[in-house]
């Protein structure tokens, strides 16, 4: 489950939360998507844990600027 979508899943909350939880998590995750390629008739596409682990970060930054600035801080974005 490593390069997956619900690896990357799983991964996130095992580090927090235990390994019980992290796999009803993963569950959950799976039966939201199939219900989603059973409503759509499409087929399943994982998207990878790359993509998974991206998304994270950027909220996670969008969450820190959003804190900042709630305390009166201006934040501009700068690229390392």
């Amino acid at each position: 489950m490593q390069s997956s979508a619900l690896g990357a899943v799983y991964n996130n909350i095992v580090k927090r939360r235990g390994k019980k939880r992290a796999l009803v998590a993963v569950a959950h995750q799976m039966l939201i998507e199939i219900h989603r390629v059973l409503k759509s008739g499409g087929t399943y596409q994982d998207v990878g844990a790359k993509v998974i682990d991206k998304r994270r970060s950027q909220n996670r930054e969008q969450k820190m600027v959003r804190e900042l600035k709630k305390c009166g801080y201006e934040v501009t974005k700068v690229a390392i």
